[in-house]
């Protein structure tokens, strides 16, 4: 993981999980089922045979990232970032854009992403990467790898 200081805010890190549970007391996340490996099941077409180019995964879960501003009074502080998911094959499947304003006096900031599905393409090692913008563009911060394993089963008669 590379960490890149802005004057104004630095990653910490990013991890996903298929559930997160914040408490309304403490306001303390706890992640369940972290993302480590995603086994896919599919069915060819049953007329043509053929295999899609990419297969839809239904699946929920949250992209957690965590940032630490470099002032105490981040209050109003824009953060500006993407989270991205890329493929074994370096394909981008999908990409979110985030702009957030900085609402409390708490120099940590905490973002869960909810993400409903994903395609995948095939098996291998998958990233979720995050990008922070900077006067510069988009520059990479961290990622999150997992595996992904795509099976193909026979059509159903």
């Amino acid at each position: 993981m590379v960490n890149i200081n802005t004057d104004k805010v630095r990653f910490a890190w990013v991890i996903a999980a298929q559930r997160a549970i914040i408490d309304s007391q403490t306001q303390l996340v706890s992640l369940q089922d972290l993302l480590d490996t995603l086994d896919v099941e599919f069915h060819p077409d049953k007329e043509s045979q053929i295999k899609p180019k990419k297969i839809t995964v239904n699946t929920d879960f949250y992209v957690v990232t965590y940032w630490i501003y470099d002032n105490d009074q981040p209050i109003g502080k824009i953060l500006d970032f993407k989270v991205s998911l890329i493929s074994s094959e370096k394909e981008v499947m999908f990409e979110v854009p985030m702009h957030v304003v900085h609402e409390k006096s708490s120099n940590k900031y905490r973002h869960l992403l909810k993400v409903n599905g994903l395609g995948v393409t095939v098996s291998g090692l998958y990233a979720i990467q995050v990008d922070l913008k900077t006067d510069y563009g988009y520059e990479k911060v961290g990622q999150y790898e997992f595996d992904v394993k795509v099976k193909e089963t026979p059509p159903v008669s």
